[in-house]
C-alpha cells in the first residue's frame, strides 16, 4: 500500500473553510498536481471539505472526493483509521496541519511532528499496513504570487 499525503497549498489569510488558495498556492498546487500525475497517475484522491484543500486537489487531473474525515482539526489517529479502512492499495489524501504532520511522524514511528510545508507531498509505502517507509517526496519550487 502507498499512502500519499499532500498538504494543501498556500491560502489567503481569511479564517475558516472558505479560505481560497492565493496565487502562490495555485502555482504550488499546479506543480504538485503535475508531479503526482506523472509519478502516481489515476489514483483515488481524497480531500477535506475545506475550499483550499479542494482547490489543491483540483490540480491533480483525476477526480477527487471531499470527505469530512480529513477536515481541519480531526484527530490524527481517526484520519489514519479512516484512510486505512478505505481498503485502497494506493491513495492520495490532501490535508491540513496539524494532523498531516502528526500522521507523517506516526507512519515513520518518530513521534511528534513531521515538518510539512505548503504544497508538499510525502509518499509512504507499507507491505503490511503496519511498518511504513518514506519512499518519495515532492516540494514545490519557490514561487511568488
Amino acid at each position: 500500500m502507498q499512502l500519499i499525503l499532500w498538504r494543501h497549498a498556500s491560502a489567503n489569510s481569511f479564517n475558516g473553510y472558505d479560505r481560497m488558495l492565493d496565487p502562490t498556492g495555485h502555482k504550488q498546487a499546479a506543480q504538485g498536481g503535475q508531479w503526482l500525475a506523472t509519478h502516481y497517475p489515476n489514483l483515488p484522491i481524497l480531500t477535506s471539505m475545506a475550499r483550499r484543500a479542494i482547490e489543491t486537489a483540483a490540480h491533480y487531473p483525476f477526480p477527487s472526493e471531499a470527505v469530512a474525515a480529513l477536515n481541519p482539526g480531526k484527530a490524527t489517529m481517526s484520519v489514519y483509521d479512516f484512510l486505512v479502512a478505505r481498503g485502497e492499495s494506493d491513495l492520495i489524501a490532501v490535508g491540513h496541519l496539524p494532523w498531516i504532520g502528526q500522521l507523517g511522524a506516526h507512519l515513520l514511528r518518530t513521534g511528534g511532528y513531521y515538518p510539512f510545508n505548503h504544497g508538499m507531498v510525502l509518499v509512504f509505502a507499507s507491505d503490511d499496513g503496519e511498518n511504513w517507509q518514506l519512499c518519495d517526496s515532492f516540494q514545490p519550487q519557490p514561487v511568488t504570487g
